[in-house]
């Protein structure tokens, strides 16, 4: 019923600053360009917001709000809501994801990090068992989620913040009884885990697979292209790989996937659903085929 509430606030605003909408909360952007003081589109909108929150009885919760610029150019201007100027940060949280106005996910990366890093020592310590097997199955379950949720958002690329991420598992394997003079490849390979990397690979891949194949509202042609020429090697479904000028966009999902999606093995009977799919991958070692 709320949502139903609150749905037409899509229709307060202006048509050129977009509005998303989750829950109770509500994102507003648009592309500003300084030198011609395009911002006030977005302070119109917020106005407009104002009036539309009188009418409904809906009470703003001004401390909640945020404003980012995104992009090389400072954006020195304040906007408000009523009289109250809303505070300008440099890192936001979104839907549990840090976002940094130069698009990089350092932040994000150490927060999880320490995070996953006291919750895999809490289960060491609290639990009674030391059997490795029923460690590893506390690890899955209470641990490796933090490190995962939403990577295809934030997945690292420098070898720092992948290595960073890589000794949650590592300093939690080696703590395990028996283990602790093996490898960190023997011992994931003992345990039947997979790298943190090799994961990350996998869940990239499968979105892309509903995306390009209508599983997810989200409209391919907007991220990806298909390579029109053809080949005689490889499956039919290869993607275009675009130019970018920046390394942010260059390792943007919809550009780093492109590469290990196109080195995919010929067989486009593994496209067929996406459970073939998915149970494909589980038999690739994706690493191997990036590097």
């Amino acid at each position: 019923m709320f949502l139903i509430y609150i749905n037409d606030v899509t229709d307060a605003l202006r048509s050129d600053c977009t509005c998303q909408l989750f829950a109770d909360d509500l994102k507003l952007y648009s592309v500003a360009n300084i030198a011609d003081n395009n911002t006030l589109v977005i302070q119109d909108s917020l106005d407009k917001l104002c009036r539309w929150s009188d009418l409904w009885q809906l009470t703003i919760s001004h401390k909640k709000c945020l404003v980012i610029s995104i992009g090389c150019h400072v954006n020195d201007d304040s906007f408000k809501l009523y009289d109250q100027t809303v505070q300008s940060v440099n890192t936001v949280r979104d839907l549990g994801v840090q976002f940094c106005s130069n698009l990089t996910f350092t932040s994000h990366i150490n927060t999880i990090v320490a995070k996953a890093h006291a919750r895999a020592s809490l289960i060491h310590k609290c639990f009674l068992s030391k059997d490795a097997t029923t460690l590893t199955k506390a690890f899955i379950t209470y641990v490796r989620p933090i490190l995962e949720y939403a990577s295809v958002i934030w997945s690292p690329y420098h070898i720092g913040e992948i290595a960073k991420l890589e000794s949650v598992q590592r300093r939690f394997t080696k703590r395990l009884v028996g283990l602790r003079y093996l490898t960190y490849s023997d011992r994931i390979n003992f345990l039947k885990l997979d790298s943190l990397e090799e994961r990350r690979l996998r869940f990239d891949l499968m979105f892309t697979y509903k995306i390009l194949f209508g599983l997810v509202n989200v409209n391919w042609s907007n991220m990806f292209a298909f390579n029109v020429l053809t080949s005689t090697r490889g499956h039919s479904y290869k993607l275009y790989a675009k130019t970018s000028r920046v390394n942010v966009r260059h390792n943007f999902f919809c550009n780093r996937v492109v590469n290990v999606w196109n080195r995919l093995p010929a067989s486009d009977c593994h496209f067929n659903t996406f459970k073939s799919f998915k149970s494909f991958l589980a038999t690739q070692t994706l690493t191997a085929i990036l590097y």
